[in-house]
């Protein structure tokens, strides 16, 4: 990770930060609904891949991205499914 850096992982360098950054922010966007989506879902609405939902999912739980309540309950009908909502700020 490059100093400074808004994301953080591994494998994260200064050309991702760009692309994260709008990712996140159709991540939000999508939520702003206040809705419950499963990772698919999400992933197809943002034009992303299920795990890079996931990750900005969690993003949006940190301070450093704004602190949001993100809620995860298991899917009524689909077995081993979670889905996902953000709570009004």
């Amino acid at each position: 990770m490059h100093q400074g850096a808004f994301f953080d992982g591994p494998d994260v360098n200064e050309e991702d930060e760009d692309r994260l950054t709008h990712q996140l922010g159709r991540v939000r966007s999508a939520m702003k609904n206040f809705g419950w989506w499963t990772l698919d879902e999400l992933a197809f609405a943002c034009r992303a891949t299920p795990q890079g939902v996931s990750a900005r999912v969690r993003d949006l739980r940190k301070a450093r991205f704004g602190g949001l309540t993100v809620d995860r309950r298991r899917h009524p009908t689909k077995k081993g499914v979670f889905q996902y909502r953000m709570l009004p700020f």
